[in-house]
């Protein structure tokens, strides 16, 4: 019987110092959590501003990549557009989103103007 508690003393002792060594090496690890005080990274500046616009112009096709020359002289990439080589060089209004930046417009609708 005195063998028996002992070996349940040693056994509770092991586990507890075993449980220790694991607390005391997670807490110098940082924690097991993130830090909570550090500020998120700005969503904001990793997309980019998209604006909902309607462009005027003239498309052109080249290398099977659409583009819209508008009257200012900009070239935007015009994009998910399928394009069949219908509308070309005609003055089109091109309605979508708009990244000024990349001057990339994700088109919703095409529509020809008649001059």
């Amino acid at each position: 019987m005195r063998s028996m508690k002992s070996s349940i003393r040693r056994a509770l002792l092991l586990g507890i110092v075993l449980t220790a060594l694991v607390f005391v090496g997670v807490l110098a690890r940082g924690g097991p959590f993130p830090a909570t005080n550090q500020p998120a990274p700005p969503v904001a500046a990793a997309q980019p501003a998209l604006q909902a616009t309607t462009l005027t112009g003239t498309v052109t096709g080249n290398g099977g990549k659409v583009y819209l020359n508008d009257h200012a002289g900009n070239i935007y990439q015009l994009n998910n557009v399928c394009y069949t080589g219908g509308p070309e060089g005609h003055y089109v209004a091109v309605t979508g989103e708009l990244n000024r930046q990349a001057r990339l417009m994700y088109v919703e609708r095409i529509v020809s103007i008649d001059a």
